[in-house]
């Protein structure tokens, strides 16, 4: 069921992509340069330090996840999937304008 589940939210995940490239497929160049201020935005975000509560690891040992981890994720996931992905996707002022 878990495998299920996880090949469901890859699936979504190609989906919102192919639809975010669909649709910046020809916008102006102020709107991509706006999707792009968005994801920068929240990579610049300022984690909280990292610690953990007696609550917290008591919640962890059932796979819960508390506010300060699932931020973390969150950041990492942005760093190495969402930009990347972004990059690949968002043509850059710069390479645009030397083709």
């Amino acid at each position: 069921m878990l495998i299920r589940l996880q090949e469901n939210h890859s699936q979504q995940a190609q989906l919102a992509w192919r639809f975010l490239a669909w649709a910046l497929r020809g916008s102006s160049r102020e709107l991509v340069d706006r999707v792009r201020v968005v994801f920068l935005a929240a990579l610049e975000a300022k984690a909280p330090p990292l610690s953990l509560s007696a609550q917290d690891r008591h919640l962890l040992r059932h796979g819960v996840l508390g506010k300060d981890q699932r931020f973390a994720i969150e950041q990492r996931v942005l760093r190495e999937v969402v930009l990347p992905s972004m990059d690949a996707l968002l043509p850059r002022r710069d390479l645009a304008a030397n083709h």
